[in-house]
Order: C-alpha cells, then sequence, then structure tokens
C-alpha cells in the first residue's frame, strides 16, 4: 500500500509540475521563489494524496494559488512602498483569485511596481479563478476559505514593516484572533495564520466531490492552527536565513534559542498527531503529515549550521528511520 500510495504521489508531482511550467511567465518570477515553490508542489500532493478522481484538478488549482502567494511575497519584499495599506492591496488579489463573482481590484494602487508585475499579477489571478470555477464550490465555502485568507493578508501586511512594528501590531492581533488559549504563542498562532497551505487544505476539501460536509468543523479546526503551525514553523526554519536577510520577522527567532523550538515543535507534532487520530479525519492525514515533515527535514537548509542538530533530533525522536524510503522520493522529484 505504502509502495502504491508514494508512486500516486510521484506521478500526481509530474502531472503538477507539467502544468506549472505551462504558466507562460513562470520563468520571469523571482527565481528565489523556486525552492519555496518546489516545496508547495510536493506537500500539495500529500495533502491531496488520499483524493483519486479529481486530484489534478484539485492540485492544479492549488498549485496556482501558491505561485501567486509566492509572487507577492516576491512584490512586498522588493516593492520601495513599505506600508500596510499598500500590502492589503496587494494582497486583494488572494480574494479575487478564489470568489469568480467579485470585480477585480487594482492591486498596486499604492505602490509603484515593475510595469511587468502589473501585467503577471493580473493574469495569475484570472488563470486561478478560472481553475477554482471547475471545482464548483459553494458560494458558503468560498467565504470560509476568504476568512482564512484575510487571516493570511494580515500576517503578511505586518511582516514587511519594520521588525518593531510587525512584532507590535502582531501581538495586538494575535490577542484578538488566537482562540487558542495560552497553547500557541503569538507568534505560532502568526505562523499557523501566514501558512498558505492552510488555504489549500480548504480548497481540497471543499473543492473535492467527496468532501464529507458533516466533519468540515472537524477537520477545519484541527488543520488551523495545529498543521499549519508546523508547516509555518518549518518554513520558517528554512527560510530564517533569507527573512533575516531582508529585514522581515522571523517567528522561529522568536524563540529564545534552537532547543526551544525544537521542544515547541515535537510538542506541537504530539499535539496534532493526537488530533488526527480521531475517526473523523482521513486515515492518511497523520501518514501525509510525518511525509512533508520529513520532506523540510530533508532540505539542505534544515542542515545549515545549528540547524542540523535541530532537524536530527526531531527526525530521531519521531522515528523518521522508517520512513527513509521517502528521501529517496525527495531527491527523485529534485532531480525533475
Amino acid at each position: 500500500m505504502d509502495i502504491i500510495l508514494k508512486t500516486k504521489l510521484f506521478v500526481d508531482y509530474l502531472q503538477l509540475s507539467k502544468e506549472y511550467k505551462k504558466i507562460p511567465f513562470i520563468n520571469d518570477i523571482d527565481s528565489a521563489c523556486f525552492r519555496g515553490i518546489e516545496r508547495d508542489l510536493i506537500a500539495i500532493c500529500f495533502l491531496n494524496g488520499q483524493k483519486q478522481n479529481d486530484s489534478l484538478n484539485l492540485n492544479k488549482a492549488m498549485m496556482l494559488f501558491t505561485v501567486q502567494c509566492r509572487l507577492l511575497d516576491s512584490l512586498c519584499h522588493n516593492s520601495k512602498t513599505k506600508t500596510e495599506a499598500a500590502f492589503r492591496q496587494l494582497h486583494m488579489s488572494m480574494l479575487d483569485a478564489v470568489d469568480i463573482n467579485r470585480d477585480k481590484n487594482d492591486y498596486f494602487k499604492y505602490m509603484k511596481p515593475y510595469q511587468y508585475n502589473i501585467k503577471y499579477l493580473g493574469q495569475l489571478v484570472d488563470v486561478c479563478r478560472n481553475q477554482i470555477k471547475k471545482l464548483n464550490i459553494s458560494g458558503k465555502s468560498i467565504n470560509i476559505i476568504k476568512n482564512r485568507i484575510h487571516l493570511y493578508t494580515d500576517v503578511q501586511s505586518y511582516r514587511y514593516l519594520s521588525r518593531k512594528d510587525a512584532q507590535e501590531s502582531l501581538k495586538t492581533w494575535s490577542g484578538y484572533h488566537n482562540k487558542t488559549g495560552n497553547q500557541l504563542f503569538w507568534w505560532e498562532f502568526a505562523a499557523a495564520s501566514a501558512s498558505v497551505m492552510g488555504i489549500c487544505h480548504l480548497i481540497s476539501f471543499y473543492g473535492s466531490k467527496n468532501h464529507r460536509a458533516e466533519n468540515s468543523g472537524s477537520t477545519s479546526c484541527c488543520y488551523f492552527p495545529w498543521v499549519c503551525c508546523i508547516y509555518g514553523l518549518l518554513e520558517g526554519l528554512l527560510k530564517k536565513r533569507k527573512d533575516i536577510f531582508e529585514g522581515k520577522i522571523s517567528f522561529v527567532n522568536c524563540y529564545e534559542n534552537l532547543k526551544m523550538l525544537e521542544q515547541r515543535l515535537l510538542k506541537l507534532i504530539s499535539i496534532t498527531m493526537a488530533k488526527l487520530g480521531t475517526p473523523d479525519h482521513c486515515p492518511n492525514y497523520k501518514k501525509n503529515l510525518e511525509s512533508i515533515i520529513l520532506m523540510y527535514l530533508s532540505d539542505r537548509e534544515a542542515f545549515f549550521g545549528l540547524n542540523t542538530l535541530l532537524s536530527q533530533n526531531i527526525a530521531k525522536s519521531l522515528k523518521f528511520k522508517k520512513s527513509m524510503p521517502l528521501i529517496k522520493l525527495m531527491d527523485k522529484i529534485e532531480c525533475v
């Protein structure tokens, strides 16, 4: 069964890679985005691995959406206008991408980007809308997805401000939105909200022809913030050097030291695995989450400097030696 699942995921990845390369302007997007997009494509295949009939349409919708998010990150970083209003206006494109009934906005109203960025973002919104339309997601479900996009937009609009302003704004914001009590620090909730995989999960769930509406609440509550927090922190670990260089707040740097980060990750993984083990959730969710964690820990940035010890300790604690063939799968994927 494991071999069949991994083979299907590999085939899904190859199909998705071909669709990704069909985007007309993809080679003109900032090269710094590519490594993140590669991880996104693999995570999408694991995320949607349990679905059979409609996997390509769902995967393509999520792929287009994550490419758009990576492009927005690049635009925010390279913008000379560093204001919350400008970043919020730019992220209106995410709402337009999932809601085909909205009128498209002027995303660059408060900033002056290169002319080609205006064209590319508009084109990406259009192709994403066309793909979302094929999924026939209900208006009620689209509103749930949009609510998650609002949280994502909040975090991204604050992250590119000065570190001091970003930290103060996110603390206040998290105090209002974080409903986990004291279970998540403010930066952990922010990391969960900044994970595009949380939005992709909703697209996958509501876009699937086989989704069960009665389990939507429990699935959504487990995935966000718990699974998303793990995604966000692991992604932050790999992007830590880049975030510091760009002057953007790094959520993994909010811990006192790497040992505290390691302990928190293991605790969050334990809590999440317990939640995913209930009958309300697809049995593949736990296995897919393990595979995605392994994917992050197999990245070269996970073995830069002191990150090496953290990655090795987490892999050892989770007994990932049993899943080592997945590393070979990742090696194959990276060579495609």
